[in-house]
């Protein structure tokens, strides 16, 4: 065979050579030869170092396993642990009871000794470890007493630990979102605290049954509750936060994506791209709900899942959230600011429509729940409504159509559903008429649109970004002769318009001297809409320093001693809070301030059409200049100064001139939209009845698109 070559220690070759040695003996020198040459040789030494080897790792590996099987006891789930706990507890019992019976010789039958066992094992009241006169029986009993205080220990430190880690579990949220029918959120962004409130507030007002909130965003938790808690430290509202990736199916079964009946996605901050996200978070999403609910389609109606997205600066494309409902990102809010540029006081008649719980919101009832309405006129509408005020209807068709403001001899449709303006979610119908006494009264004015105050506007507007598209809709609005003056730190595109001039120039909006050389004494409006790329806070904090430097300006200005009506100060912030402080530092004489809470009235907006998918184009037609709008009729177009009325007679006389009375504003300011038809007022100066009309001064009715 091959030559090899091996290596050997010196002890291992001296063995080797006496073992050699030892093969040439005969058997009988054998039994006296074993231990010479054991005890002479290497290999006594390499067995006990073998032996002492293996010994010690059996001792070691039997130490990893105790420890093993303990940290799987101790983080088992708390089933296991307790049947643990239990056998060894019956373990220790009948171990104790067997010795104990063994060694009293006869003291105590095995049964006696066993419940000795446990009782001293258990600490029960009455046993006692030194009553025992035996030595051998008090050793045991003291052995079992101090493996009872230790089992005592063990068990006490299973159930803290136990507590401790569902606690801990429970706190971190986890742990899945079990609901049915609730409202779910889908990202997080700076409009989501006001949204939250509204939701609350049309929860408390029985807008909408009170379900569970979740919300899943790729956002820290704790930073979630933190916001939630110090913006509302009172809420009773369930709400449920969650950290994941609304893109991805595991974690939307985080918030039980399948089984929302009402779900607000809305654009991610931070986000690179929105709209990609969209698109995965819409198809996950609908294969949950289509998995979970296969027969519950997207749409509006108690049997349909209301879908809304919201904030998203480019408007997502049909195909890709098929079904649901799409707001632009504020779409409502600089609508509202466009609109009250043309009329004083709009600003608090939006406010309160746009904000659950505030005064009167937009609802929808079903023209099937009243079949003795259908095919009846518009005209005798209202004595049926008591409480609330019809605006018109929504026809079911393939193109939803809205008719806000019908003519008081259209007929009312058998399908679809009436348009109604109420401060109350329960609509109170009648199905006998509650007529109001005629009044017979004239007024001087030619029509109901020589009665809506409307003059020429000098306005200046402070823009911090690029955005202009609220230029365009403030130019919609404005009487003929108007001029608006766009103040920009860098030139903007302005927009064309026939009847309003729009003109340029450049300017700090945080520079005194830049402001008041504006010739800020000229204007009759200053609308400040501040930077959109800035969050909150922020933006609210350069608005009320605009706000500010304006009213300086404007009080300097009157120091000439000329003679000025009070400036309109409309500005677009976040908070309440902001509100608060820009009227302690703008509103002071000669300034009067109109605050459009923007994040909120969106919020609210947005709301109203979630719970009611279809009042989205209902605020698309009540907001569009080119049709009917809301205007303010100076109240003796209905009655003479300081005569009573009550609103069902102003209600019945506006609808025989072509408009619907939706409230009144009192002499001292205050909004009261959608009053009972038999609450009174007094017609004094100053007092003004909202109105939706079509009606122009002239005599005109607008012509619509």
């Amino acid at each position: 065979g091959a030559n090899r070559l091996a290596f050997v220690t010196p002890q291992e070759a001296t063995g080797a050579s006496q073992m050699l040695a030892f093969r040439h003996h005969s058997a009988d020198e054998w039994p006296g030869l074993v231990p010479k040459v054991w005890k002479s040789s290497g290999a006594a030494a390499l067995w006990r170092d073998n032996v002492a080897s293996k010994w010690g790792q059996y001792v070691i590996d039997m130490q990893d396993l105790a420890f093993y099987r303990g940290f799987e006891i101790m983080t088992a789930n708390t089933l296991f642990k307790v049947l643990w706990v239990i056998g060894t507890s019956g373990i220790l019992v009948f171990s104790g009871g067997f010795l104990l019976y063994k060694v009293g010789g006869g003291e105590r039958t095995l049964g006696q000794a066993l419940f000795t066992s446990y009782a001293l094992l258990s600490g029960a009241p009455g046993s006692s470890a030194v009553d025992e006169e035996k030595p051998a029986s008090r050793l045991v009993v003291n052995i079992i007493a101090l493996t009872g205080l230790f089992s005592f220990a063990l068990i006490l430190g299973i159930i803290t630990s136990t507590m401790e880690s569902a606690l801990d579990a429970a706190l971190a949220g986890n742990h899945k979102v079990v609901e049915r029918e609730h409202i779910m959120l889908l990202n997080w962004n700076q409009a989501t605290i006001p949204m939250l409130m509204q939701i609350e507030a049309a929860q408390a007002e029985g807008q909408v049954r009170r379900a569970p909130v979740a919300i899943l965003a790729n956002r820290d938790k704790a930073e979630m509750d933190l916001a939630i808690r110090s913006a509302m430290p009172d809420t009773k509202m369930n709400i449920e936060t969650r950290q994941g990736d609304p893109t991805l199916i595991k974690d939307l079964q985080k918030v039980s994506g399948g089984w929302a009946n009402y779900v607000l996605v809305v654009s991610p901050e931070d986000s690179e791209d929105p709209n990609k996200e969209l698109i995965l978070q819409s198809a996950s999403l609908r294969a949950l709900q289509k998995d979970r609910r296969p027969n519950m389609e997207l749409g509006s109606g108690g049997s349909k899942i209301h879908w809304v997205v919201a904030n998203y600066d480019k408007t997502p494309e049909d195909h890709i959230v098929a079904g649901a409902t799409v707001c632009p990102k504020n779409s409502f809010s600089k609508r509202l600011i466009a609109a009250s540029a043309g009329q004083p006081g709009l600003v608090e008649v939006y406010n309160q429509m746009f904000t659950q719980g505030a005064g009167a919101e937009l609802y929808l009832k079903p023209i099937k729940e009243i079949p003795w309405l259908a095919d009846k006129p518009f005209k005798e509408l209202a004595a049926h409504f008591p409480e609330s005020v019809v605006m018109g209807w929504i026809e079911p068709k393939s193109d939803t159509r809205v008719v806000l403001g019908p003519g008081p001899d259209d007929i009312i449709p058998a399908k679809g559903s009436l348009v109604l303006l109420s401060a109350d979610s329960n609509i109170k119908t009648t199905r006998h008429p509650v007529a109001s006494a005629p009044t017979g009264w004239s007024s001087t004015h030619k029509c109901i649109g020589n009665a809506v105050e409307i003059k020429k506007q000098n306005i200046l507007v402070i823009k911090s970004d690029q955005n202009t598209e609220a230029l365009a809709l403030i130019g919609n609005v404005l009487e003929k002769g108007s001029t608006v003056t766009v103040m920009s730190e860098e030139p903007l595109p302005l927009p064309w318009s026939p009847h309003v001039r729009f003109k340029g120039i450049k300017g700090c909006t945080l520079c005194f001297s830049d402001i008041a050389s504006a010739n800020i004494g000229s204007y009759d409006t200053v609308i400040i809409d501040g930077d959109s790329e800035l969050d909150n806070d922020a933006r609210d904090s350069e608005v009320l320093a605009t706000a500010r430097l304006v009213a300086l300006a404007r009080q300097e200005a009157n120091q000439d001693g000329a003679k000025r009506g009070d400036l309109r100060l409309i500005i677009s912030c976040e908070s309440g809070r902001a509100v608060q402080l820009i009227n302690r530092v703008a509103n002071i004489e000669g300034v009067h301030v109109e605050a459009v809470p923007s994040s909120f009235i969106e919020s609210g907006a947005i709301l109203q059409v979630l719970w009611h998918p279809d009042l989205e184009v209902v605020f698309d037609d009540l907001m569009d200049p080119a049709g009917d709008e809301v205007v303010l009729v100076d109240g003796s177009f209905f009655a003479p100064k300081g005569a009573k009325r009550t609103f069902g007679q102003i209600a019945d006389h506006a609808l025989r001139n072509g408009a619907i009375a939706m409230g009144v504003i009192t002499k001292d300011g205050g909004v009261i939209l959608s009053p009972h038809r038999s609450r009174t007022f007094h017609m004094d100066e100053g007092v003004k009845v909202v109105s939706f009309t079509d009606a122009l001064p002239d005599g005109t009715t607008k012509q619509r698109s």
